[in-house]
């Protein structure tokens, strides 16, 4: 075990709760405030599954999934299989990136505490339009 492990303690259970909350709260906004644009009605109309795979430590994850469908959306907990593609990052470098602090180059080109990109795709690489729409839709101003 390394010095970094021993200094910083695993999240309880309710800092682990809390933190979906946030993030929850942060995607709610952006896409509330993404529904009042008029060309993303036609955007938000797509079928689309996305799992953000939350890495609050090296070795643990928090799952939350965005699933938008006609127009309307639902954020939920939990593990899913069948996504169109998975954004894996640290909630802080998503609330970040939303809050506009972030680019998307130092998304994408820069690492974390852990070592590792701000943010990592799974699967959906070939559907790049959906990728940069989710990437624009959790913008906020």
């Amino acid at each position: 075990m390394s010095s970094d492990e021993k200094e910083k303690p695993k999240m309880d259970d309710v800092e682990k709760v809390t933190l979906a909350n946030s993030f929850k709260q942060i995607v709610t906004c952006a896409i509330d405030e993404k529904k009042e644009i008029p060309k993303w009605k036609k955007k938000l109309q797509k079928d689309l599954r996305v799992s953000f795979k939350l890495q609050v430590y090296p070795t643990e994850f928090l799952y939350i999934n965005l699933i938008l469908k006609d127009g309307s959306y639902t954020l939920s907990d939990g593990k899913i299989d069948d996504y169109d593609f998975e954004i894996i990052a640290k909630p802080e470098d998503l609330m970040w990136y939303s809050a506009g602090n972030y680019s998307l180059l130092k998304m994408s080109l820069t690492k974390n505490d852990f070592g590792q990109l701000r943010w990592k795709f799974k699967k959906g690489g070939r559907n790049l339009s959906s990728l940069l729409m989710v990437a624009t839709l959790l913008l906020y101003k």
